[in-house]
């Protein structure tokens, strides 16, 4: 057995930069993934925005600190350096009180971390390494008072730390493949979800699938809309909607009725009308079609009817 001060003047960054990444790749699988697909459910048109993913990781990195800091007043450590065999004590030896930890925890993702800004966190780092190696000790545990202690890492921890960290890397290599196939679709979301959704969270879950003028995924689309319609029957966009996505499938006929219902229930709206003069078009009733996008024309909006007059179908 190693004598504390052997342990204690062992400088190693690298096997601190580690377990602390292998903790943080914990936490974003124990909590990250979970609370994705909880905010990505109830708030549809957070899915795919990138600022909101970057706030969010902001947030998974902050909530670390209170989960650290609990871990070192229980533990005196946290996963990944348990498995690393390090430990965070006072200079006497003793476990870490509760503000101690917190104000170490704070320091490290303040001048560590940076917050979880990337870019910035990289100079902070290389930072911390550089004073780490010169003055055996970094900034905040030379404040704090505290003391790293590193003991041998044997080849079975090292083993199970590798697979743990492989195991990870695979989930989540395996949930952006997910994300990849259905980018709109929240992390482990689950078709049978007992939540209750009103129509106009149908609707959000819809309007989350539109790109750039139609649908990534118009039969989910027409899925959602069609539940917020089963709710509020007089739902005049979530007809207008789906109608677009029908007409996106090629499903002119279905695309056709659903602009009837929104000029039923809207019946000056030029939008309604442009649809179903295009819908009539594609299934060929040149008359009714170049009826419908006049008509809509002389309500101010009249692209189809311009492009139906370039086409030759239309005068």
């Amino acid at each position: 057995m190693e004598k504390p001060a052997q342990e204690i003047k062992q400088i190693r960054p690298w096997v601190r930069y580690w377990a602390r990444t292998f903790d943080i790749y914990l936490l974003i699988t124990i909590i990250g993934y979970p609370f994705g697909y909880l905010i990505g459910s109830t708030f549809p048109s957070f899915v795919n925005d990138v600022l909101a993913e970057f706030v969010f990781a902001l947030i998974l990195v902050f909530i670390w600190v209170f989960i650290e800091s609990f871990l070192l007043i229980t533990w005196g450590t946290t996963p990944g350096k348990w498995l690393l065999n390090v430990t965070i004590t006072s200079p006497t030896g003793e476990t870490l009180f509760f503000f101690e930890a917190i104000y170490r925890s704070f320091s490290v993702w303040w001048r560590g971390l940076a917050i979880g800004f990337p870019i910035v966190s990289l100079f902070t780092l290389i930072n911390a390494h550089g004073k780490l190696k010169r003055e055996g000790l970094t900034s905040w545990d030379r404040d704090g008072g505290f003391v790293v202690s590193h003991k041998k890492i044997g080849v079975a921890r090292v083993i199970v730390f590798l697979l743990i960290f492989i195991i990870l890397g695979f989930f989540a290599k395996f949930m952006s493949e997910q994300h990849k196939i259905n980018p709109n679709k929240p992390y482990m979301e689950s078709e049978d979800s007992s939540r209750s959704f009103s129509a106009e969270e149908w609707f959000d879950k819809a309007k989350a699938l539109w790109q750039n003028w139609q649908y990534t995924d118009p039969k989910k689309a027409i899925e959602y809309l069609s539940k917020g319609i089963r709710l509020k029957p007089d739902y005049a966009s979530a007809y207008w909607n789906r109608a677009m996505a029908y007409d996106q499938l090629g499903q002119h006929q279905r695309a056709f009725e659903d602009y009837n219902q929104v000029i039923r229930l809207k019946p000056n709206d030029a939008d309604g009308y442009t649809g179903r003069g295009v819908a009539y078009l594609n299934m060929g009733n040149i008359t009714l079609g170049c009826s419908d996008v006049q008509k809509a024309c002389s309500m101010g909006v009249c692209e189809a009817y311009e492009v139906a007059k370039k086409e030759g179908k239309c005068r």
